[in-house]
């Protein structure tokens, strides 16, 4: 699932905390090839707990990597059955990206009232990098 936060970030602020990182930019390298034998396996359950891992992984590196409202809404997600996610994206906003089991869980995240006023994003992974199919908004 791919859900649009609307939280505005510094990530200029982030990103050199970032590079002063490098224990922790290590694991999360290790962590990035890992996720990428999984996503060709497909073995979603191991990317969920990958993803999760790096989050709080990166979370260590600064305290601006999130915000409370974000934290929550992850929280919120978790107890609701996603198996893990991270934020995605940096500067104008970031996406909540979770592994989901099924559509059933899926659905009682949308269906919560967690994420009112949040924008859902349908998206599928492809061979051929990013593509915009349709853009409603």
């Amino acid at each position: 699932m791919l859900i649009y936060t609307s939280n505005i970030r510094d990530s200029e602020k982030m990103l050199s905390k970032v590079k002063e990182s490098e224990e922790q930019l290590r694991g999360i390298e290790q962590i990035g090839r890992e996720s990428a034998k999984c996503i060709i396996e497909k073995d979603y359950y191991k990317l969920g707990e990958l993803m999760d891992t790096h989050w709080t992984l990166k979370k260590t590196i600064s305290p601006d990597m999130s915000s409370p409202d974000v934290d929550e809404l992850y929280k919120n997600a978790k107890r609701l059955g996603a198996i893990g996610g991270k934020l995605v994206g940096a500067g104008g906003g970031g996406f909540l990206m979770l592994v989901v089991p099924d559509d059933r869980v899926r659905m009682n995240i949308l269906q919560s009232g967690c994420f009112e006023q949040r924008a859902y994003v349908p998206f599928k992974l492809t061979h051929t990098g990013t593509e915009v199919i349709v853009n409603d908004s």
